[in-house]
């Protein structure tokens, strides 16, 4: 019954004692929608279901799962807008910071496949929701590592005749040296894809871990959701599974282990349907289609002993199976040994032999006798070169013979190389399959100081299979708990880049990333400067290149952004600040809504603006902003329609005394050409909290509502706003990086405690080669070792902090300044 949503609204928490009270209201709530997409090795673009999203609302993540158990998520990590992904909220499309590779090697070398989670809100038709829910939690005990808890929790989306509800209770108790407790339950109720009939179902989990007695450890566990159970605001699962087990695991002596464990598998109901048709692009819904039935079962029991004898390593295991498949009407009872032997030769060296031998009259298709025998070459930690026969005997792979040379593991090099790969074999459990595997390589370089270049290869193969929970296809996205339809799909990724960022005046950096399957392509170009060109100006270049990143989305054309920007500011004197700016972006015709038509519309645009605060007394800022946006849009190939639209914006502020302000701001966009013309203005009383939190109210006559004019008026009539300046203030060192220092000059590793030389020079002199150097400032004294003195004209040892809080300071140290200023490892050598 979690619940991760980002809404408007409220939410209030209360705490009396160990009782914690939560609860959440929002009104006019739009439509709420959960996408899973299969990333490509590219940054993107990435599309959703849907467009014209709300902004602010979207909640993304990446999810890594196992690649032949969907639901069965090993690590969920929540990404953050700016830092690791842009959203564009018109087009609803994902451009990720860093590649998105398809799969991931976990440490034992099983091979895992990585998925794109996004939730979000979108602009919906339907009747606006009204959206509340509360929990009560009871902490048994908030003691790090032995949290315990009881708590319930409800949660309900009242769309009229359209309706989401979900409450349930859950527990966490922690007992003993490592004893653990989880239980839940929750029941959903879910009308919002059919008005006539709503759907619900249960979900419970159970799990029981720990030592059981010395050097006995054992888990217990029962998961099952129902097929109409859905909540699409928390972590993937599989509707209509069931699973039970439990493992054990004993230490008899120093050189022997005996293991056993039972798990129970059942998948019922109907699989997810593909999603690759045209109308169904246009109206995904927010559950996923019902497909083909499914109704199966597995059962396996393992039990065995791992015994050391000197370096070699001796396993045995007996496994019984037992398949049935109530669609198919198939049934299987299997037994086997199975068998390995590790040893190693050298140090690095090992080898290694496997049998599988089948001692039942039935044998498992997918497990039929097999024996294996191998090297092992272990190049670092983690990594190693793996050689191996392997001969089938029975099932479909009756007299096979297969001979691998592969990379396996995954070590990551001080050069900030890290190399992966994995072969395995991808089935349901009762039809053959195919094989599927990644060789990846992630490369960080650095070439000189501040110079870094990236690159990254990774080659995903498979076949068409399928999961117990269903067939897997290839497809754009899947939307609601529709996850396990989606397949990994083959191909290659490969990115390249390059960074300089030493120097503090100039940093530049360009990336190429691009992809390639048998359904076509994705080519991403990206490019950026930043420099200072005097001390007063500061200029940026940006440039972006990408197509479609989704499965089976072709032919929907490039989209290109460059920006150019200029930036006036003089360090000594705030008086004036101004930026003159760039903007072109073009966008193309199709995108996955207009594929059934097979034309859309595609916009070109040019934005010339500039923009300035002019502050002539502490008590005046004035504000003003004037551009041109000139726009073309094509509908087909002989209606295009373009635009020229110049907009302006004046604001005036005047402090009446350090907490009160007031404020009047004017706006206006027209468009000549088609006799088009808004103008609005407002007026605003501020206070200020403290100078870094000022609350305002004010009053807008008329609408203005434009991207380019920040703080868009939507409507007329009373605002209340917030606005909050970060800085030191507020955030322990916020704003006060240190800044990276000069390389490739002569840098001196002396301190006050090394031997003084033997010839000083006079003072004069040493004040002439001061000045002949940049001169200190505030950043570059924040740098120095606290046990380093500077003496000012009077002579005065004096600390750091000191220092920096010094109206001037005049430095009598040559070496001293020298070690400040041009050594970059002054901090490390000292």
């Amino acid at each position: 019954s979690g619940i991760g949503r980002d809404l408007h609204g409220f939410k209030g928490n209360f705490n009396v004692g160990r009782l914690q009270l939560t609860g959440i209201y929002g009104n006019n709530v739009d439509g709420f929608q959960r996408d899973t997409i299969s990333p490509d090795g590219t940054s993107g673009f990435y599309f959703m279901s849907r467009q014209l999203l709300i902004s602010g609302s979207e909640e993304i993540y990446l999810e890594t799962e196992e690649l032949n158990r969907p639901g069965t998520v090993i690590k969920r990590e929540r990404l953050n807008r700016g830092t690791d992904y842009e959203i564009d909220y018109e087009r609803g499309t994902l451009f990720f910071t860093d590649p998105i590779y398809r799969t991931d090697v976990d440490e034992d070398g099983e091979v895992l496949v990585q998925r794109i989670i996004a939730t979000y809100q979108f602009e919906s038709e339907a009747e606006k929701t009204d959206v509340f829910g509360g929990r009560v939690q009871y902490n048994l005990s908030r003691k790090q590592g032995k949290k315990s808890w009881v708590g319930a929790t409800y949660f309900r989306e009242d769309r009229g005749s359209q309706d989401f509800q979900i409450y349930g209770a859950d527990a966490k108790i922690a007992f003993g040296k490592d004893g653990q407790l989880l239980a839940e339950y929750a029941h959903s109720d879910n009308s919002l894809d059919d008005l006539n009939r709503a759907v619900e179902g249960d979900a419970y989990q159970v799990e029981l871990s720990g030592t059981l007695f010395n050097k006995v450890k054992g888990k217990g566990y029962y998961r099952s959701t129902d097929q109409g159970f859905s909540n699409n605001a928390a972590t993937t699962f599989v509707p209509g599974q069931t699973r039970y087990g439990a493992e054990l695991d004993a230490e008899i002596t120093k050189t022997t282990n005996i293991r056993a464990s039972y798990d129970h598998e059942d998948n019922f109901g109907v699989s997810p349907q593909e999603l690759t048709l045209l109308e169904d692009l246009i109206t995904p819904g927010l559950t996923p289609r019902l497909g083909a039935p499914i109704d199966n079962k597995l059962t396996t029991i393992k039990a065995g002993i791992k015994q050391s004898i000197g370096k070699a390593d001796i396993t045995v295991d007996y496994v019984h199976r037992e398949r049935d498949n109530d669609v198919t009407l198939n049934s299987i009872v299997s037994d086997q040994i199975k068998s390995s032997f590790k040893m190693p030769v050298t140090r690095k060296l090992s080898i290694h032999a496997y049998n599988d031998l089948n001692i039942s009259s039935d044998s498992d298709p997918l497990y039929p006798n097999r024996t294996t025998v191998g090297l092992d070459y272990k190049i670092y930690d983690g990594l190693s070169v793996s050689f191996n026969n392997t001969y089938f005997d029975g099932g479909q792979f009756d007299g096979d013979l297969i001979t691998t040379l592969g990379l396996k593991g995954q070590h990551k090099f001080k050069t900030d190389t890290t190399l992966k790969g994995e072969l395995a074999m991808m089935s349901d459990g009762l039809t053959p399959g195919g094989m599927g595997g990644r060789f990846g390589i992630d490369q960080g370089l650095k070439l000189a100081p501040g110079l870094k270049m990236d690159f990254g290869y990774e080659y995903a193969f498979s076949e068409d299979f399928e999961t117990a929970a269903g067939k897997q296809f290839a497809q754009p996205f899947a939307v609601g708990s529709g996850a396990s339809a989606l397949k990994l799909t083959n191909g290659h990724s490969f990115n390249v880049g390059i960074a300089y960022t030493d120097n503090p005046d100039l940093q530049l950096g360009a990336e190429f990333q691009h992809r390639t399957n048998p359904k076509g392509s994705n080519t991403v170009l990206t490019a950026n400067a930043l420099g200072r060109i005097n001390r007063d100006l500061t200029g940026l270049f940006s440039y972006r290149q990408t197509g479609t990143a989704n499965q089976t989305l072709s032919n929907l054309g490039t989209n290109r952004e460059i920006k150019l920007g200029l930036a006036f500011r003089n360090p000594k004197d705030d008086t004036f600040n101004g930026l003159l700016r760039y903007e072109y972006e073009k966008k193309p015709a199709i995108i996955p809504d207009t594929l059934l038509l097979g034309r859309g519309t595609g916009s070109e645009s040019h934005l010339l603006a500039a923009e300035g605060i002019y502050a002539p007394h502490w008590r005046w800022e004035l504000y003003g902003k004037a551009g041109i946006r000139h726009s073309r849009t094509k509908l087909a190939k002989d209606v295009i329609g373009s635009s020229t639209t110049p907009i302006a914006q004046l604001r005036a502020t005047h402090r009446l005394n350090y907490q009160w302000d007031v404020a009047a701001e004017a706006r206006w966009i027209g468009q000549p050409s088609a006799g088009f013309d808004e103008f609005g203005v407002n007026a605003e009383v501020g206070f200020y909290v403290n100078p870094n939190i000022r609350l305002s109210a004010g009053y807008a006559f008329g609408e203005i509502n434009d991207q380019d004019l920040g703080n868009s008026r939507s409507t007329s009539g009373p605002y209340f706003g917030v606005t909050l300046k970060l800085d030191n203030n507020l955030f322990k060192d916020f704003g006060f990086q240190k800044p990276s220092v000069p390389q490739q000059q002569e840098s001196l590793t002396k301190n006050k405690k090394d031997k003084a030389p033997e010839v000083q020079p006079e003072p004069s002199e040493i004040e002439e080669t001061v000045q002949e150097k940049a001169p200190m400032n505030d950043s570059t004294l924040a740098n120095a070792p606290e046990d380093l003195e500077i003496k000012t004209s009077e002579s005065k040892e004096m600390s750091i902090s000191e220092i920096l809080d010094a109206p001037e300071v005049e430095i009598a140290n040559s070496e001293l300044y020298s070690l400040l200023v041009i050594n970059p490892d002054s901090q490390e050598n000292l």
